[in-house]
């Protein structure tokens, strides 16, 4: 299995524990729902914890942009399932119609990986260590229920 692959594989793997925790653990009961909590209260951690309204203020809309690109790559596994559901219904796909959309769906999530991880290291660039370390430590229940999801993007 190569290295690409098996980030995908990790992505989805991680989506699907997230939807799993979220039907089993009596939290609420969508993906979504548990994404825009976990969202919200990071935003309260900061607002919390930044002193500086200035570069608060900057760093709620890093959290903003963060949680946009998590939900495009949500977003963009949905349709791949979707897509390989209608691929593999249809007799009549060729290897090479599933080869090109593999190809086209692995260069729209390198994409946005790539724009998720820019996004989280501006955050992080934004923060001082002690706030770095302040928001880890008060970590939610919803924030730890994304964070597995988050460590395989």
């Amino acid at each position: 299995m190569n290295y690409s692959r098996y980030r995908i594989y990790c992505v989805f793997s991680g989506l699907v524990s997230l939807w799993l925790v979220s039907a089993c653990g009596g939290g609420p009961a969508t993906p979504q729902e548990i994404e825009r909590q976990a969202f919200d209260d990071m935003r309260t951690e900061v607002r919390g914890i930044v002193e500086d309204t200035e570069r608060e203020a900057i760093l709620v809309g890093l959290v903003d942009q963060l949680e946009t690109d998590y939900s495009n790559l949500r977003s963009l596994a949905e349709a791949r399932r979707l897509k390989l559901w209608a691929l593999n219904a249809d007799y009549d796909t060729t290897r090479e119609e599933y080869a090109k959309f593999l190809d086209e769906f692995n260069g729209q999530l390198e994409r946005d990986h790539k724009k998720f991880r820019e996004s989280r290291r501006a955050f992080i660039d934004a923060t001082t260590p002690e706030e770095l370390s302040a928001i880890g430590k008060s970590n939610t229940k919803s924030m730890a229920r994304l964070a597995n999801s988050l460590m395989s993007i």
